[in-house]
């Protein structure tokens, strides 16, 4: 094995090595980062977003939620609401900046400047978020179309069931009929009696 074979794996290892660490690290804020996470930005959410974005939230507003790294990193309807690192990018930050008018959070009023500058630079530190006491959103159930399509009766198959034995026998004129007269029997109802050509005429106009 030659040294300059020798030099490139292990360059290639230290590489993937410090790979592994950032992708570690990435996940764990240091203490201070913590701390500006704690001091300056969750007092800020809880105060002016829970109530419309959280797992406490009586109507959840365009699916997003703000309590959970996760799920705000996720964003809602309108995509991501974070992007680590990229303030200037992320939904969030231009929300409290108030120059989208379609985009104006919280929808009271402005947020101060200083508030407005922690947020963009925690979002641009990696938007930092300790794991402790985080609430965990329930993920989202798909629909199970299989089960739902063998359930609901407008998608079952065409069957054709046997009419049912009625008492009148004498006033159905075809197989629906008997139908609608079981159920009527079965409720100790009778049939109105049949209109005459005037009725009929009249109700036509």
């Amino acid at each position: 094995m030659t040294d300059r074979f020798k030099t490139v794996r292990a360059t290639a290892w230290l590489g993937a090595l410090f790979g592994a660490f950032i992708a570690v690290t990435a996940n764990e804020p240091t203490p201070e980062q913590v701390e500006f996470f704690e001091n300056k930005i969750r007092p800020v959410l809880v105060q002016h977003c829970y109530k419309c974005h959280s797992t406490q939230s009586k109507k959840l507003k365009a699916e997003l939620y703000l309590d959970n790294r996760e799920r705000a990193l996720q964003g809602g309807e309108s995509g991501p609401s974070i992007i680590p690192g990229k303030a200037d990018s992320s939904l969030l930050y231009r929300a409290v900046l108030y120059k989208e008018e379609s985009l104006e959070m919280p929808p009271t009023r402005k947020l101060p400047d200083a508030v407005i500058a922690d947020f963009k630079r925690w979002i641009d530190m990696g938007a930092p978020w300790p794991k402790s006491n985080e609430p965990q959103v329930a993920e989202k159930q798909g629909i199970d179309f299989e089960k739902y399509r063998k359930e609901h009766w407008s998608l079952k198959p065409i069957q054709n069931p046997a009419p049912p034995e009625v008492a009148n026998g004498t006033w159905p004129r075809n197989p629906i009929d008997q139908f609608v007269l079981a159920r009527l029997e079965d409720a100790g109802m009778k049939p109105s009696p049949e209109a005459d050509q005037r009725a009929l005429i009249r109700r036509a106009y």
